[in-house]
């Protein structure tokens, strides 16, 4: 919930997570680190482990600007739906059983201006990196089912109980958001899982931007075969007529590459690409590390 963090142990114990859960966690993280290139891919890793784990019915994963920076500016320039969301994926929502269901929401998600929506008017309060609330945290039983959101909008969708979590990414002006769902008729989420969302969001906010990619962040993801066949070959030191030997290929292709991924990053130079690497890996890399001298 964002500040000093009690001792996992400890929390685990009054969350009723088990170890086999925190192991679970972890090797969540991993699964999507490994796919950390590509943005959408390690998000619906995320939403999909997050599904089994919990277990949730429905799952939504989101960047956003951050909800603080927007308040102070009054909001000003906010469109309907989450604020800043990224032009190139978008939310991922996934779960939904019929397409009435998933269209109800996703009618709601672009209609509705985010701060007037209970539940980000409630996470807004807590002026910390991090905070995750559960349904029963925001509205109480009776209140919910005599709301116009239970009512209008996530019964349409064949949803209930809820926890969101909010996440700033270190070091942006941005925030990773998940919202997990159970159907209707389903047993009310608890402090379990509660906990272990809490606890699998911040893990991945911090890698965001380093072993995972922001969804505004340029990637190898994107790049076409050719190119990223150059890029690790550049990054493994190779010269642009070493590179067309190992590939088969001409000189002038190569090269036309080399232009087109110094384009996609950004950069002008091999050293700044590699400058580029370096600073996106540090994390991992610090954590392999950290790995090694606990051996």
């Amino acid at each position: 919930m964002g500040g000093q963090e009690p001792d996992i142990t400890q929390r685990a114990g009054r969350s009723r997570a088990r170890r086999g859960d925190i192991r679970r966690v972890y090797t969540l993280i991993d699964r999507c680190r490994v796919l950390g290139d590509d943005a959408p891919a390690w998000r619906r890793c995320a939403m999909e482990g997050l599904m089994d784990l919990l277990p949730a019915d429905v799952a939504i994963g989101n960047e956003l600007a951050d909800l603080r920076d927007l308040a102070d500016k009054g909001w000003k320039g906010v469109p309907p739906g989450a604020p800043a969301r990224s032009p190139s994926h978008g939310a991922i929502r996934i779960g939904f059983t019929t397409k009435k269901q998933r269209e109800a929401w996703e009618r709601y998600a672009e209609e509705t201006p985010v701060h007037r929506t209970p539940e980000f008017t409630t996470l807004l309060k807590a002026d910390t990196p991090s905070v995750t609330r559960s349904r029963r945290q925001i509205w109480d039983d009776a209140s919910w089912y005599r709301s116009k959101a239970f009512n209008e909008i996530h019964k349409v969708a064949g949803l209930d109980d809820y926890i969101i979590s909010i996440c700033r990414i270190p070091g942006t002006r941005r925030s990773s958001s998940i919202w997990v769902h159970r159907a209707i008729g389903a047993e009310p989420f608890g402090r379990r899982e509660w906990y272990l969302l809490d606890l699998t969001h911040r893990e991945l906010a911090r890698q965001i931007g380093g072993p995972v990619a922001s969804t505004l962040q340029p990637t190898p993801a994107t790049l076409t075969r050719r190119q990223r066949e150059t890029l690790e070959l550049m990054l493994a030191g190779m010269t642009e007529k070493q590179a067309a030997a190992s590939m088969g290929i001409g000189v002038p292709t190569v090269h036309e590459n080399v232009q087109a991924i110094y384009s996609h990053f950004g950069v002008h130079s091999r050293s700044e690409l590699s400058a580029h690497f370096i600073r996106r890996y540090r994390s991992a890399l610090n954590d392999a590390q950290l790995g090694e001298d606990e051996d």
